[in-house]
């Protein structure tokens, strides 16, 4: 009797380290797959396409996580310099120029704040709460045409580096993904921006 309880201890253990095991290499994470005109590739997370983004003959594409609360943006640019100035000029910090999935990305990091107010009725106080927003944007140009990839959380916790959370559980794992297209005719700056609403 002994023998039997000490070996579905053993079974039980062992299938536990298994699952552990599953669960820490990704296995068990859920994933969606998403393929638009420029790019596709696979985000980690359950993620739905934003339907109140616009997209302007389908050069831009917002997806949303709302379990990790965590907000992808895909988009390409016939030229891109005038974004890059704007990125450096708004703060963002580089982090690093990386090689995934033999696309190149330089990738970028920015922590901004916004405030949450409310309004307590019984003394007339009002409460205004920071929140912070971890901010990653990776860019790559290809044949002349910039592609971009923005990725925002307030809940994942993100730095200027590849070590944080949202960089090293979302933003990496997507950037091993991706698969760039070739793509003759990308929006302008003006043209896209001007009928995007983000």
């Amino acid at each position: 009797m002994n023998k039997r309880y000490f070996a579905l201890i053993t079974i039980l253990i062992a299938m536990i380290a298994i699952l552990v095991g599953l669960y820490e290499s990704d296995l068990l994470s859920p994933k969606t797959d998403f393929d638009n005109k420029f790019m596709s590739g696979t985000i980690h997370g359950d993620v739905v396409l934003n339907k109140n983004s616009h997209r302007h003959n389908d050069w831009w594409e917002t997806y949303v996580d709302k379990a990790n609360n965590i907000s992808y943006t895909f988009f390409i640019l016939e030229n891109g310099t005038l974004l890059m100035e704007i990125f450096k000029y708004s703060g963002f910090q580089t982090v690093e120029s990386k090689t995934y999935n033999n696309v190149k990305w330089h990738i970028y990091f920015l922590k901004t704040q916004r405030s949450s107010t409310t309004f307590n009725n019984e003394n007339s106080t009002i409460f205004e709460t920071p929140i912070f927003y971890y901010n990653y944007i990776c860019a790559s140009k290809q044949n002349g045409t910039y592609y971009f990839i923005f990725i925002f959380s307030p809940k994942v916790l993100g730095n200027e580096s590849l070590n944080s959370d949202l960089f090293s559980n979302y933003v990496e794992p997507l950037l091993k993904t991706i698969k760039i297209k070739n793509i003759d005719n990308a929006p302008t700056f003006q043209e896209l921006f001007k009928s995007t609403t983000i």
